[in-house]
């Protein structure tokens, strides 16, 4: 089936398609008046326009092609698009293309080079043959300037497409294809692709989790993973692409005012990066433009805000609006659009950033009464007459597609506010624009009523914002908005509720970090709080709080239960009894398995943490509670392992259990080290009374003490520790950190080499002596540690890169005292510019009667066919060996 076929079958719904019968309809078609052809011979035509030839008629004969676009009833770029995809890539184009938001100048994509803020492997075809491409682009990654500078190049046909399937029918039969995706629904699932083709595919929307595992595990999979068709690739960090990108752009700027590149990259790595707020290349550009226009204004002032920096972006994006097309004055642009971000705070049922059809975007940015001029031109009688409108059609119409509501949409649509994510669907872009706006919002509802931003905080994604700012608030020691809260109680109602349950988690969270604040406000906020509680397994929680990613970090059960105990250490005495879970220091704690597993959970509260000063700090609360227990207890919280770690050690009571247990909390290793530096402990002691109980026991290697890029641990391995079988598989990975081994670790390590249980490393087998001292690689050299044959190849490799000096003596050394093997094997990994001296220093032992001519000379002619440096040597040497063989 063909191309024309196909699209007739899609289009008009046939299960079989007759060319003459198609050639009937399309006579009948009213725009076929004048076309003379008969019935016959567009029968013929259309048939080889099905086979992909005769195709110089359409584009000759534009009104057949227009005939055909309106009765089949496709986009003429589309129908445009499988046309020229028949032929394969196009040819190269005077294309044009202009980044609005740095004021480029018109880019002739056929001769522009782009910056590097793209993989190289979608940039350049040739990494497409074989394996597709697969390029996990988010939105505003690019992704079209790389489509359509791809096929203005001529590399590739550029395709747009909603899914894969459409895309699909799209491709020619041969050639090189650039696909942009607004789905990647069925992608994943693809196991074929068209023969002929060279594809690279670009989509948003593949998590993680979907991509096959890395082939370098050192530990195999439990279960198999699925082999999926694409070789995937992401863009590069920012860091690695923003200084090209900004040289690029001030290349190309349109303006021939004076613009620093260097002095706008550093203010981008000085006050915009820390921020996280560029998240691709887009935004990027986004910012350099910002700068650009608004350079004079950012330097003038002492600190700019995130806020400023928004209206300086809006104001770039508006000027490229003409103003008969916009409903919206650019200067009340930031006013509506903050209206907008308090409706999705307050009223939001769905998160601000999801994308919605446009119907609901124009729902949302609808204030009361829709008056418009439209509404009142429609509204005269004599129009009404004219165009046959009834007042009641009129009403309902205006009232289901409100015409402000209509152009505001648009408004954000011609801004590039409110993007297509998805097949119509529509998000806001930039992010960093909104969560601005959202944010200034937030803060906003805090000056208001307890009820208005209690209720933005029954919202998931509406509570993450108003937290942030409460918590802000607090830290300052501005209580007003818990203060009016209190004023004015509404204990049935959900949003007060919501915004006391707040208020206690960050007046707990303000007293932990700063360890002081109003007690009295402490208090009363306390006992109500305990009056408003739901007990769940014997544990008093929150009513409110939900459990869903979108819920902002802080407000769960564990941070909650985290600011009781905070605030129950310092108040004084309550007006009520506190529960023995809200307030341990007063009580015994009691037994509860539910404590660590569903409320306070490690990974909750430390992992998830961006702060290690908030980790410290939870880390000392539950040690100064460990330390001042009213009663025995059963009940021992994660938290308190650091303090029984350390009160174990320093009272000689380490032993092999508690190394386990160190195991079992990840980056627990990290934050007891900081924890021991704050309690005056120090931490190598600690780590070698560790290694020393290990060695003492039968276990196998605890997981605590399993290498990784850290040391915190491996920097204090006893050199015994290296003689020990159990230790000898971790010894020959490559996750061990022996950049931070001393010398009797590396002296240990040279004894256990020759000894290993596996000769070499599965992965880098280099990997050690790289980071070795070069006096222990003489060491090595010397006492001859390096196995004979292929083994330890790649060491001697890397021996070669890392001390070519150590390495011409230790061969030299061995040519002197008669050590052919040794020499051969050091010999045959050296370098190519390496290569004359090691010819010279084989050539003085000549004359050895042990000499291994047999040996030396099959490599010696391995050099001469690579032609290195100094194979003229080697075959002077090979010529000499040959000729004595032969005497002999």
């Amino acid at each position: 089936m063909g191309w024309l076929e196909e699209l007739v079958k899609e289009t008009k719904g046939v299960g079989r398609v007759s060319w003459a019968k198609v050639a009937r309809d399309l006579r009948r078609e009213p725009s076929w008046k004048g076309l003379r052809i008969s019935e016959g011979s567009l029968a013929t035509y259309l048939g080889a326009f099905d086979q992909g030839k005769s195709l110089h008629l359409l584009n000759t004969n534009p009104r057949l092609h227009a005939l055909l676009v309106e009765h089949l009833q496709v986009a003429e770029e589309d129908f445009q698009e499988r046309l020229d995809g028949l032929n394969g890539t196009r040819p190269s184009q005077q294309r044009s293309f202009r980044l609005w938001d740095a004021n480029t100048r018109p880019l002739n994509l056929g001769q522009e080079p782009l910056p590097a803020a793209f993989p190289a492997e979608v940039l350049d075809p040739r990494f497409w043959a074989g394996s597709p491409i697969l390029w996990r682009a988010r939105n505003g990654s690019g992704r079209t300037l790389v489509g359509e500078w791809l096929e203005a190049q001529g590399k590739a046909l550029f395709i747009r497409a909603e899914s894969w399937n459409e895309a699909r029918r799209k491709l020619p039969r041969t050639g090189k294809a650039f696909i942009e995706l607004k789905s990647p629904m069925g992608l994943l699932d693809v196991n074929t692709l068209p023969t002929g083709m060279d594809l690279c595919v670009a989509v948003d929307g593949i998590s993680d989790d979907a991509l096959p595992d890395s082939a370098f595990q050192e530990a195999p999979q439990e279960e198999p993973q699925p082999n999926h068709l694409w070789t995937f690739v992401s863009s590069p960090a920012v860091e690695e692409w923003l200084e090209s990108l900004v040289f690029w752009i001030e290349e190309r700027r349109a303006e021939e005012e004076a613009f620093d590149p260097r002095a706008c990259l550093d203010w981008l790595r000085k006050d915009i990066l820390p921020l996280g707020l560029i998240e691709g290349f887009e935004t990027a550009v986004g910012f350099i433009g910002v700068y650009a226009e608004f350079r004079k204004q950012l330097q003038s002032k002492k600190a700019t805000t995130q806020v400023d920096l928004a209206r300086y972006f809006l104001r770039i994006r508006g000027r490229h609006i003409p103003e008969r097309d916009t409903a919206l004055d650019i200067a009340s642009l930031w006013t509506f659009l903050s209206g907008m971000a308090r409706r999705l705070l307050v009223q939001g049922e769905e998160p601000w950033f999801q994308a919605r059809p446009l119907d609901d975007w124009r729902a949302i940015v609808r204030i009361g009464t829709d008056a418009s001029d439209v509404i009142d031109w429609l509204s005269d009688t004599s129009v009404q007459k004219l165009l046959k409108l009834a007042p009641r059609d009129i009403r309902k119409a205006a009232e289901a597609l409100p015409p402000q509501a209509l152009q505001r949409v648009k408004t954000l649509q011609q801004l590039f506010l409110l993007r297509e994510q998805q097949p119509g669907l529509y998000a806001l872009r930039p992010s960093w624009v909104f969560e601005t706006l959202l944010g200034q919002s937030a803060d906003a509802l805090l000056q208001e009523e307890a009820e208005t931003w209690g209720e933005a905080l029954l919202h998931a994604h509406g509570a993450a914002f108003v937290f942030d700012k409460l918590l802000f608030r607090c830290r300052s020691g501005d209580f007003e908005p818990i203060y009016r809260m209190l004023a004015r109680q509404d204990r049935r109602s959900p949003a007060w509720t919501a915004a006391l349950e707040s208020s206690f988690v960050a007046l707990g969270l303000a007293l932990l970090e700063q360890g002081e604040g109003p007690e009295a406000l402490h208090v009363e906020v306390f006992d109500l709080q305990q009056s408003l509680t739901s007990e769940i397994h014997g544990i008093p929680l929150p009513r409110t709080f939900r459990r869903d990613e979108l819920q902002s970090p802080l407000l769960t059960p564990g941070y909650w239960l985290l600011a009781a105990h905070a605030l129950t250490e310092k108040r004084g005495l309550s007006r009520a009894a506190a529960h023995p879970v809200l307030d341990p220091w007063s009580h015994a704690f009691p037994a509860n398995e539910h404590l660590n597993e569903l409320v306070l959970n490690w990974h909750e509260i430390i992992e998830r943490s961006h702060s290690e000063e908030t980790k410290l700090r939870v880390i000392e609360l539950y040690g100064r509670l460990f330390r001042r227990r009213v009663a025995p207890t059963s009940q021992l919280l994660h938290f308190q392992l650091p303090e029984i770690l350390l009160t174990a050690f320093q009272s000689n009571e380490l032993n092999v259990q508690h190394a386990k247990a160190l195991s079992n909390l990840k980056g627990l290793t990290q934050i007891l080290r900081l924890y021991f530096q704050r309690r005056g402990q120090e931490w190598e002691p600690f780590a070698r009374a560790l290694w020393r109980v290990w060695l003492e026991s039968s276990e196998e290697l605890p997981r605590a003490l399993h290498p990784g890029p850290r040391a915190d641990l491996w920097s204090f391995i006893p050199a015994e520790a290296m003689q020990d079988a159990r230790l000898s598989n971790w010894l020959s990975g490559t996750s061990v950190p022996f950049e931070f081994f001393r010398d009797d670790q590396w002296f240990a390590f040279l004894q256990f080499w020759p000894r290993r249980m596996r000769p070499g490393f599965d992965f880098d087998p280099g990997y050690p002596w790289r980071a070795m001292p070069e006096s222990f690689i003489r060491r090595a050299l010397t006492d001859e540690v390096l196995r004979e044959g292929h083994q330890d190849y790649e060491a001697r490799r890397a021996i070669w890169k890392k001390a070519p000096v150590a390495a011409r003596d230790g061969l030299r050394d061995y040519i002197q005292r008669g050590k052919w093997t040794a020499a051969l094997g050091l010999a045959r990994t050296v370098p190519a510019e390496e290569t004359p001296s090691v010819i010279a220093m084989l050539r003085k032992g000549i004359t050895q009667s042990d000499f291994p001519k047999e040996a030396l000379i099959p490599w010696l002619g391995h050099l001469i066919n690579l032609r290195v440096p100094g194979w003229k040597e080697a075959w002077a040497l090979h010529c000499d060996l040959e000729e004595g063989a032969k005497d002999t």
